[in-house]
């Protein structure tokens, strides 16, 4: 493929592609010097990974270096098969769990993740950090049953698992930046593949200055674009101004703030973009925010589960 042609298959300038290819090496795998870049199906692969990942607010450099991470290798599937049977045959994954001797302090015993396979066929990706695999189990689940099923029933048990490794553990870190990556990325491509209803309410999902849509908020946005929603997320927003402009640049008719652990007051917000979004739906979600910090005519919603319903209501 010409340069041209993924240009506008990608929707950027063929010199982001060109400076892309300059400045993280993530280019044309057949260019000679004076000749034009052509583009294998492989390195097309790679740089609609970036992309997406740019898309979504990961800095050039970091999403490079995810897209040619996800992309390196792609095993076969016997090859798969094969690890992760060595994963989990390994002594270190077949000791006991119940604290009698030679029990291992490792969460990596796969009793402690139940019997859903999505979750232990996941779970033995991640150990051997293979992103072809977490990508594919992924995009799988979300196709069988859903973003947010997905989101609670296979990525939060993962997500549990790696944390009672322990963040200090530079192994296991590097397992949950990986999964985490992975985990974006599908939800990403869920969102985005979804058709786009017309004439529908629009739906924009938001996070406080400063914060970067987290991985739960993403598979808010994935049920919501699965369930034919006009759902849009906005990128970090670097500061007050530009939460307000970004919102009202969307003009959506319903604005999800999405609240991370930490306590946030979003009053000043609500009260900002109130003066400039006459008649928009405004719903609190997330674990962030206290009942003092918000008047009682903004309806506080939950999580995934609790939120995708309460949103869904919304515009319908």
């Amino acid at each position: 493929m010409s340069v041209s042609a993924l240009a506008f298959r990608l929707g950027v300038a063929p010199s982001t592609l060109r400076t892309w290819e300059r400045r993280y090496g993530i280019g044309a795998s057949d260019h000679e010097s004076g000749h034009h870049r052509r583009y294998t199906a492989a390195d097309v692969e790679r740089l609609e990974c970036m992309h997406r990942a740019v898309q979504e607010g990961a800095p050039p450099a970091e999403a490079a270096r995810y897209a040619l991470n996800a992309i390196a290798t792609r095993p076969t599937d016997a090859d798969n098969i094969e690890q992760r049977n060595q994963v989990w045959n390994h002594p270190v994954n077949s000791m006991k769990t119940d604290g009698s001797e030679g029990a291992s302090a490792s969460p990596a015993a796969p009793a402690s993740l139940g019997t859903d396979d999505d979750v232990r066929e996941l779970a033995a990706a991640v150990d051997i950090r293979d992103t072809v695999s977490m990508h594919r189990i992924l995009d799988r689940s979300i196709d069988g049953r859903g973003a947010a099923d997905t989101w609670s029933g296979v990525v939060l048990p993962l997500l549990r698992w790696l944390d009672a490794g322990g963040s200090a553990d530079e192994a296991t870190s590097t397992r949950a930046e990986s999964f985490s990556c992975c985990v974006s990325s599908a939800m990403a491509t869920a969102m985005v593949d979804s058709p786009v209803p017309t004439g529908s309410p629009r739906v924009l999902l938001a996070s406080p200055p400063g914060e970067k849509p987290d991985l739960e908020l993403r598979a808010l946005a994935a049920a919501l674009a699965r369930a034919a929603v006009d759902v849009r997320l906005l990128p970090r927003a670097i500061g007050t101004g530009s939460l307000i402009s970004g919102v009202v640049d969307a003009r959506p008719d319903v604005l999800v703030f999405w609240l991370p652990e930490r306590e946030v007051s979003v009053l000043p917000w609500v009260r900002a973009i109130r003066r400039r979004c006459t008649g928009l739906h405004i719903l609190v979600a997330g674990r962030g925010w206290t009942p003092e910090s918000l008047p009682r005519t903004i309806p506080r919603i939950g999580g995934v589960d609790t939120a995708f319903g309460a949103v869904y209501d919304a515009v319908s």
